[in-house]
């Protein structure tokens, strides 16, 4: 048997704890095999994409809401598997169809925000603004019996 100062134990045990995750933790790993949500880009692709972010993030402190959404769309072309840029290209969709009252435009932000989430599943933002997004849908979509009156009237006159 190994006899242990007291000191040396407590250290020993202390290490052993600060080094094992809480049972109360969840486990934050992915499991074997799984894939990362942004597989890694090539050098080349790596730089574009980040320029574009960073371009679009210039452009949309500026105010400048189209020209940032043809940044964050080229950087989305660049990486489609990244959630983040996705993500910041969805919110500026939803502020530009929410200025212009142009529900082609929330429902672009819906769909980006909706691929975002699928591409990283753990994004609690993003579950959020996709579920915010698609209650602003439904409640701007007009009524079936609106749409029917509009349609006779077209083809009435």
């Amino acid at each position: 048997m190994i006899a242990l100062s007291p000191m040396l134990f407590f250290t020993l045990t202390a290490t052993w704890w600060s080094l094992r995750a809480p049972p109360w933790m969840p486990n934050v790993t992915p499991p074997y095999g799984a894939e990362d949500p942004a597989p890694p880009l090539r050098p080349e692709r790596t730089a574009a994409y980040g320029a574009a972010l960073e371009q679009g993030t210039a452009l949309l402190r500026g105010g400048r809401y189209q020209q940032a959404q043809k940044a964050f769309s080229q950087a989305v072309s660049l990486c489609p598997k990244c959630p983040e840029a996705r993500k910041v290209l969805a919110r500026v969709l939803l502020t530009l169809g929410y200025l212009s009252w142009d529900g082609a435009l929330v429902r672009a932000a819906l769909d980006e925000i909706g691929q975002a989430a699928e591409l990283d599943p753990r994004d609690r933002e993003s579950r959020q603004l996709w579920r915010i997004i698609k209650q602003l849908v439904q409640r701007t979509r007009p009524p079936a019996r609106a749409e029917k009156a509009d349609k006779s009237e077209k083809h009435g006159s």
